[in-house]
């Protein structure tokens, strides 16, 4: 067995991080672990993608559009970011694009796959209504805790960040997002 830096340590005693990957690994289902609040708590790949996101904002009260992201300025994270393009009536997502540890965790191409199609327990899934409330609500979303989606065995914690994007400012059209995998060690895959 693996000695950790957190080995003995209880549960309260580590970070959120390792506190998750503790719990997962025991096979507790661990859900969303709400952190909007405290964005300093973030993986430094998700406080970058947030903070870039705010900063293409138009206007205060208006969302960046597609357009104004730019994969140019944000190199080091284009292996974790995807984007679901938002198609109305019934409302569902369709990925635009998937970054390589998005193919290596699902070990499959998930561009222009449709996400029922990459994720078939994906109306079960908790997590799911993170992504309707990102078009709907203009929610930005922040999960932290077990793959609920059939992503690989060795895969066992992701942060995720979803982020709406609207051509006009308003309706959004496209979620950015990014997903970032843990092996049981906290070690990022």
């Amino acid at each position: 067995m693996r000695r950790t830096a957190n080995a003995g340590k209880s549960l309260v005693e580590m970070p959120e991080k390792c506190r998750a990957i503790a719990l997962a690994s025991a096979g507790v289902a661990v859900g969303m672990i709400p952190t909007m609040d405290d964005v300093a708590t973030w993986h430094p790949k998700t406080q970058a993608l947030h903070a870039y996101w705010r900063s293409r904002a138009p206007a205060v009260g208006l969302l960046p559009a597609r357009s104004m992201i730019d994969a140019a300025d944000i190199p080091n994270l284009l292996s974790n970011i995807f984007m679901l393009d938002v198609i109305e009536n019934p409302l569902r997502f369709r990925y635009r694009l998937a970054g390589t540890k998005l193919l290596y965790a699902g070990d499959r191409e998930l561009t222009g796959m449709l996400m029922e199609e990459a994720h078939p327990n994906l109306f079960v899934a908790p997590p799911y209504a993170d992504y309707p409330a990102c078009v709907r609500e203009h929610r930005v979303s922040r999960r932290l805790g077990s793959p609920v989606f059939d992503w690989d065995r060795e895969h066992v914690l992701i942060e995720r960040l979803l982020l709406p994007l609207a051509s006009d400012g308003r309706k959004v059209d496209v979620i950015l997002g990014l997903s970032i995998f843990f092996d049981a060690d906290g070690r990022e895959l």
